[in-house]
C-alpha cells in the first residue's frame, strides 16, 4: 500500500514516471494496472538495489523495450550485473531486522543511506477459520495455545497439507483416476502441479495427519502453522 502512495506521490505531483516491481525481472504491481491483475513474487529483494547502482539508476535498461540499451551499456562494463537480480531504486518499506545483513554491507559499499523508521507499526497475525474458532473458542488467546497440556489437540486439529502428487499417491483410492474423487478431477501432469496445494477448479486441496501428527508416535507431535508467501 505504502509503494502505491510513493507512486502517485512521483508520477502526479512530482511528475517523475515510475513503476512498481516485486524483486523480479518482468513483474508488475502498478496502481495504475486497468485490470488490477498484480504479479506476485518476492517483494523482498534488496540486493536489486545494487543492479540499479551499477548501471546508473537506469532500471528501463532491464525491462523489454529497453533491451538493445541495456546490451551496449552492459558490454561496455567490465563486471556487468546479472539482469535476473532484478532492479530497483527504491524500497518504501521493508522489515529492517529480516535483512540487516544485506542492509549494513550496502550501507558500506555506499550505495544506500541509512533507513530510518516511517513511524508505522507492523505485525504478524495467527488467524484460524471462522468454523474453528466457534467450535473451539479458546483457540482465540494465546493461553488455549501454549503448553504441554494442548500439544495433544492442536497436533489433532491442525492436520498438514497435502500436494496434489502426494494426494493422489497415497490419499486417492483412484489415484486421482476417478471422476467422483473428493479432491482432485485428474491426476498432475506437470512438476509446477505436482507441487501444488491448490488448483483452482481442479484440485481443492486436502490436509492430512502424518506421523508428525501422532503424538503415540512421536512425543515432540505438532500441527502446522502455514505461512504467508
Amino acid at each position: 500500500m505504502l509503494n502505491w502512495i510513493f507512486q502517485i506521490l512521483f508520477s502526479e505531483i512530482l511528475e517523475v514516471p515510475v513503476s512498481i516491481e516485486l524483486g523480479e525481472p518482468g513483474t508488475n504491481a502498478d496502481v495504475y494496472n486497468v485490470n488490477s491483475t498484480w504479479d506476485r513474487g518476492a517483494g523482498t529483494n534488496i540486493a536489486a538495489i545494487r543492479t540499479s547502482h551499477e548501471v546508473g539508476g537506469n532500471c528501463t535498461l532491464f525491462t523489454k523495450a529497453g533491451m538493445p540499451e541495456r546490451r551496449r551499456i552492459l558490454d561496455g562494463l567490465e563486471f556487468p550485473p546479472d539482469p535476473e537480480k532484478g532492479c530497483a531504486n527504491m524500497f518504501g518499506e521493508m522489515w529492517q531486522n529480516t535483512f540487516l545483513d544485506i542492509i549494513r554491507t550496502l550501507e558500506d559499499d555506499d550505495i544506500i543511506r541509512r533507513p530510518t523508521s516511517l513511524g508505522v507499526i507492523g505485525q504478524n497475525d495467527i488467524v484460524i477459520p471462522e468454523r474453528t474458532a466457534v467450535l473451539h473458542p479458546e483457540l482465540l488467546i494465546f493461553q488455549g495455545l501454549q503448553g504441554e497440556q494442548n500439544r495433544q489437540k492442536l497436533a489433532e486439529m491442525f492436520l498438514r497439507p497435502t500436494t496434489w502428487f502426494d494426494y493422489c499417491q497415497k490419499v486417492s483410492t483412484s489415484n486421482c483416476t476417478s471422476k467422483n474423487d473428493d479432491a482432485a478431477l485428474r491426476p498432475p501432469e506437470t512438476q509446477g502441479e505436482d507441487a501444488s496445494y491448490f488448483v483452482d477448479g481442479i484440485y481443492t486441496g486436502h490436509f492430512r495427519a502424518t506421523d508428525v501428527n501422532n503424538c503415540t508416535l512421536n512425543p515432540n507431535c505438532s500441527g502446522i502453522f502455514i505461512d504467508y508467501p
